[in-house]
């Protein structure tokens, strides 16, 4: 077995919950309305078994009006562990304004997940359960089994502030960028390696009719409104908007990096040849989603895990056509030699406690046993007698048998960590199983450092919204150079400009957090 699918086994293998749950929650953007399911109050169950009480994102699912402790898969939980879980569900596209409202009313739960501790207010005002101890003394599966990058996320100046579940896979690089592998066949493509590459692949989609109706119809390459889910096509250039970077001694946003301007320039480009869908500023998810499913998209940029959801999708939309998925490596921007592709987020989700739990030990010890070899597999595939049955020695995974909420009932108390341990025991879809595993190994081999995972945001950037990237600074001049309003070098007079306005604070705070939490720590 190699190495990369030791790392990626865990996430590959565990297709199923994939498929079930989404792209659109993978996504981590909020939608869809949801409820709340309680059992008692935290301490000890009627059964005498350790409780915790624990707030959560519904992540889109609609679930039964069952209190959470009555149901199958918190109860094998409860079996296995001695621990029940009292979880609350949260609507997701309301699950920050809910927090904020439970909390300031003294709805206090022994833990909460979010996905990352930069945005935590019990983090950032002193509430949060430093866990170093709790940890030594009842984590010792957690501290082996999740990577260093990922407790790195979530320290701060030595000091443990959550339990981390590292992303997807463990893929840090949690986007790639998908191509049409039946369209580049029948146009006689290769994959591109060079920027230069990628325009001849997206010039051959948009000009050669490889969806086979006669019409020019074709998107060669379509991305979402406020210039997002485009993340590969600035990575060609070593950098994200929507992140920092380090620049000259310094903690920048991407955005302002000067790599930023070489992405804008070849977006200028693709937009002006048509080769860049031209709703790109409008496109929602659903709207984006239905582009890429009606055939006439070419390339696209998603999550690593989901190239077997995607594909059957694709597969069940268009069923006259021999549809055909594939990841690609993300191209080097012409000029740069660095690393490539999307800036690492070791955190998939985060699981913060509070100081004034009386249960944090029960908390921990839960989560340790998730990360054994029988608690990942539970993660995964639940417990025989649902979608998950045995003949003889053979187990097999029936992908769709499960409820949406089954599966994502699993999913807010955590992801999968290493489901190696399996590896040739589980039969399941194998065709989408391997479009899954291909996207996988192409994260695996590309990525942005990150400087800053556990950084909050500046404070500068929280009372001027504008000058963030989704803030209309950036956004209108960006839109403006893309689209030929104004020329290239209106982007220097948009990072001028930002600077007057605040953004010079934005470095120095960012910077400052670094050199006192991270250079201090000897990173």
């Amino acid at each position: 077995m190699t190495q990369a699918w030791k790392k990626w086994a865990g996430c590959a293998l565990t297709l199923g919950m994939a498929l079930v749950v989404g792209a659109c929650a993978a996504e981590n953007e909020p939608a869809g309305a949801a409820r709340e399911a309680s059992g008692t109050e935290a301490g000890q169950s009627e059964a005498g078994e350790t409780q915790f009480r624990m707030f959560a994102s519904d992540f889109n699912n609609s679930y039964p009006a069952t209190a959470a402790k009555d149901y199958p898969e918190i109860q094998y939980m409860a079996e296995q562990t001695g621990i029940t879980v009292d979880l609350v569900l949260i609507p997701h596209g309301q699950y920050h304004d809910q927090l904020r409202i439970k909390f300031a009313s003294n709805d206090i739960p022994d833990v909460y997940q979010s996905w990352s501790i930069a945005d935590s207010e019990p983090v950032q005002n002193g509430l949060a359960l430093e866990l170093n101890e709790l940890l030594d003394e009842y984590g010792p599966n957690l501290k082996a089994r999740i990577p260093q990058s990922s407790w790195d996320a979530v320290t701060i100046n030595g000091k443990i502030m959550a339990i981390p579940a590292p992303p997807n896979a463990n893929a840090p690089a949690e986007r790639i960028l998908y191509v049409r592998k039946d369209w580049m066949e029948k146009l006689g493509l290769e994959a591109p390696t060079t920027s230069d590459e990628l325009l001849e692949v997206l010039r051959a989609f948009k000009n050669g009719d490889p969806n086979g109706n006669g019409e020019a119809d074709e998107i060669a390459f379509s991305g979402r409104e406020k210039i997002s889910w485009m993340d590969n096509i600035f990575g060609m250039w070593g950098i994200n908007p929507n992140a920092y970077a380090q620049h000259e001694g310094q903690i920048v946003p991407g955005f302002i990096h000067p790599n930023t301007k070489q992405a804008l320039a070849f977006l200028h480009t693709m937009y002006d040849e048509g080769l860049l869908d031209s709703e790109f500023m409008t496109n929602t998810g659903t709207i984006w989603k239905q582009k890429i499913l009606s055939g006439k998209v070419g390339m696209f940029n998603h999550n690593q895990t989901l190239g077997g959801s995607w594909f059957r999708d694709l597969r069940d939309a268009l069923p006259e056509e021999e549809v055909e998925l594939m990841a690609i490596p993300t191209p080097q921007g012409t000029g740069y030699d660095g690393p490539v592709g999307r800036v690492e987020q070791p955190l998939g989700k985060v699981f913060i406690l509070f100081k004034q739990s009386a249960n944090a030990a029960a908390v921990i010890k839960l989560y340790d046993w998730l990360v054994t070899d029988e608690g990942n597999f539970f993660a995964a595939y639940g417990f025989e007698g649902q979608a998950l049955t045995r003949e003889g020695d053979q187990l097999f995974y029936e992908i769709g048998k499960e409820k949406d909420y089954q599966s994502a009932w699993r999913k807010p108390i955590f992801d999968i960590i290493d489901l190696e341990q399996v590896d040739g025991q589980i039969t399941t879809d194998e065709v989408l199983q391997a479009h899954s595993r291909q996207g996988i190994e192409v994260s695996l081999q590309e990525g942005i450092p990150n400087p800053v995972a556990a950084m909050p945001v500046p404070p500068t950037l929280v009372s001027q919204s504008d000058l963030g990237w989704e803030g209309s600074l950036f956004q209108e001049a960006a839109a403006k150079i893309i689209v030929g309003d104004e020329p290239l070098e209106h982007y220097d007079e948009f990072v001028a400009t930002w600077m007057r306005q605040g953004g010079d604070k934005v470095i120095r705070e960012a910077t400052d957090w670094y050199e006192a939490n991270v250079q201090s720590d000897g990173a």
